[in-house]
């Protein structure tokens, strides 16, 4: 609070001066800040690694994004209409027949390319085998078909899931987001695990 005061120049130079050399004390600021409950942050993956199970028990018939999304089975004739349009190959709006852009670049490694799930537990809490044979064309996990359409969906419209603050505007920017830890007291969970948690409320 010296900075703000409104003392002369020397004045705040001589008050610094006095903290640094020892001499006083100054309470600059008080702030209180919530810490992680890791405990709580637990027991919610673990609720959300059920509730994925219980989205791989939905009946091929239905549309397993927009049974997540409204809560209820839901069943289309002609494909979602949520993803209508949208480009898996690039993340544009457009048909992916029409699409002269490269691939996405995802991080290397550390996610399973078919259903875009993380391969390391999170806080003890596994979403994803690691076995090779069960990464990319071997997956069967339940998050295949809908957590990277969810992630296609949430780039271009962030009302799927208001809840998860998002700043990224760029493809480049958003591929770095959805797979760095949160910065939103979340400990250390990717953020496509929020974004998957916030579609399966």
């Amino acid at each position: 609070m010296i900075i703000k005061s409104q003392t002369s120049d020397r004045d705040k130079y001589c008050a610094l001066t006095r903290i640094v050399d020892g001499e006083m004390s100054e309470t600059l600021s008080t702030f209180t800040i919530s810490l992680d409950n890791f405990e709580e942050l637990k027991l919610r993956l673990n609720k959300l690694s059920r509730k994925l199970a219980t989205l791989g028990r939905i009946s091929a018939n239905f549309c397993k994004l927009c049974s997540a999304i409204e809560g209820s089975p839901k069943m289309h004739t002609g494909g979602c209409p949520r993803i209508f349009n949208h480009c898996f190959k690039c993340f544009g709006r457009h048909a992916a027949t029409t699409c002269s852009e490269g691939y996405l670049q995802l991080p290397a490694g550390c996610i399973c390319w078919s259903c875009w799930l993380p391969l390391q537990s999170t806080f003890g809490v596994r979403f994803h085998s690691d076995r090779k044979e069960e990464i990319g064309a071997g997956c069967s996990n339940p998050a295949r078909r809908f957590l990277k359409e969810l992630a296609i969906i949430f780039f271009h419209n962030r009302q799927v899931a208001p809840s998860i603050q998002c700043s990224s505007t760029t493809k480049k920017e958003y591929l770095n987001w959805l797979f760095q830890a949160s910065s939103a007291g979340e400990g250390q969970v990717p953020n496509i695990i929020l974004l998957l948690e916030a579609a399966m409320k």
